[in-house]
Order: structure tokens, then sequence, then C-alpha cells
């Protein structure tokens, strides 16, 4: 295998991290301006516990299910004959890309919710799950080496 295309690949996954970081934080800002500037009051009434509790909810299990969903997409069926090892890196860079993606959901469901709620101090809630997620699943160069390893083609 060439290191030269897995290296690569890190440092995109790496860059991608790091711009998903930053984009977390200008959701805090969108939700900052929009609340600032709103004009009328929060909805009030039955279904704004609903809707918290929904958004929370599916934030959570946007970062919880991460586990499962790169164990399915690292897997390599029995019957492949020796995947090329270019393959094995396009399938860790895809997982870990979507990795990534997943995390940043909370941020972005926390973002609508405090702009119709017009409550800011909630999407501190829906950041800190996305940063956490951010944090474990962050591409660690070593997690890639042993993934190569482990399929034996390193």
């Amino acid at each position: 295998m060439s290191d030269e295309l897995l290296e690569e690949r890190f440092r995109v996954t790496t860059r991608m991290y790091q711009t998903l970081r930053v984009g977390v934080f200008l959701y805090g800002a969108i939700a900052y301006l929009a609340v600032k500037n709103a004009t009328a009051g929060s909805p009030q009434g039955e279904g704004v516990w609903l809707l918290k509790y929904t958004l929370f909810f599916a934030a959570l299990t946007s970062v919880m299910i991460i586990p499962k969903i790169q164990q399915r997409m690292l897997k390599v069926h029995p019957e492949e004959e020796e995947p090329e090892d270019a393959y094995l890196v396009e399938k860790l860079y895809k997982m870990q890309m979507f990795s990534l993606g997943m995390c940043e959901v909370p941020a972005f469901l926390g973002m609508v919710l405090s702009i119709v709620l017009k409550n800011l101090p909630i999407f501190l809630v829906f950041i800190t799950i996305a940063y956490a997620g951010l944090f474990h699943y962050r591409p660690r160069w070593e997690d890639w080496k042993a993934y190569m390893r482990q399929t034996h083609y390193l």
C-alpha cells in the first residue's frame, strides 16, 4: 500500500474536523444574531416541551449511533478477496467523514431550537453534545494505522 494515500486522506479528514469545529461556532453566531434581532415573543403552549425533548433526543441519538454505523461501514466482508489498499483507505475515509458530519447534527438542531424558542442558552446544551462527539470521534492517526493493520493489508 502506498502510505501516501493513507496520509493524504488523513490530512483531508483532519482539515474537515477543524472546519467542522469552527462551523459549530458559526451556528452559535447565527443563533445569537437571530435571537437578538427577534421581535415577537417566544412560542408558548403544550408543544414546546415536546419540541425541546424531541430535538434533544435526536441530538443525543445522532452521536450515540455512530459506533454501530462505523462498524458496518468498516466491515470487510469475507467473500471479498483481499481488497486493495485504496479501497480500504476509502472506506476508512468515508466512515470518518460520516462520523464527523453526524457530530455536527446536535449543533444544527440546537441552533434551530434556540431560534424557534428565542432562547439562546438552550443552544449551549446542544453545542456541548456536538463538541463532545467531535472530540470523541476526531481523526486519530493511530486508529487509522490500526485499522489497516487489522485488515492485514499494511
